[in-house]
């Protein structure tokens, strides 16, 4: 009986382990150099650019451009718990409606959207006032990918 409930308990952590590997609602798990985006289907190499999500379904979503993460919810619809986002200078990670998102006009990103994100309003107004544009939130940095296609360039 011990033996039978001793296998039990580690299938079922075997099982836990391989269906996900951020927790539900925190930030993504990514694997630089080896991870694959849930978009575009290149690897992802670059912590500025990365983000992710967890569905409430327990799946992990990963993208090398936070644009590209925005693009996959247009199209898929996925239930996500928190979106996550790196900051641009310190690249620790940052629920998306917590962030600061700048589009500067010439940040190359993995796929072109150029977004980059701060969780310091400071910061993000310097950057903003650089570069001349404005700081945007959640929602609006979503309604300018969703209307603005011309933000991917790659």
């Amino acid at each position: 009986m011990k033996r039978v409930l001793s296998l039990i308990i580690l299938g079922f952590f075997l099982w836990a382990s391989c269906t996900s590997n951020a927790p539900l609602g925190g930030p993504p798990s990514i694997f630089y150099g080896e991870d694959v985006c849930d978009e575009c289907g290149m690897i992802i190499s670059d912590s500025r650019f990365a983000s992710g999500y967890t569905t409430k379904g327990g799946v992990s979503r990963k993208f090398d451009d936070i644009g590209g993460m925005f693009v996959f919810l247009k199209k898929n619809e996925d239930d996500a718990i928190s979106l996550w986002v790196p900051d641009y200078g310190d690249q620790n990670w940052v629920k998306a409606s917590e962030a600061y998102f700048v589009v500067p006009g010439n940040i190359i990103s993995p796929m072109g959207h150029g977004i980059i994100a701060f969780s310091d309003k400071q910061k993000a107004s310097q950057t903003a006032l650089k570069f001349e544009v404005e700081i945007l939130s959640l929602k609006e940095i979503f309604d300018v990918v969703e209307t603005h296609d011309s933000l991917h360039k790659h």
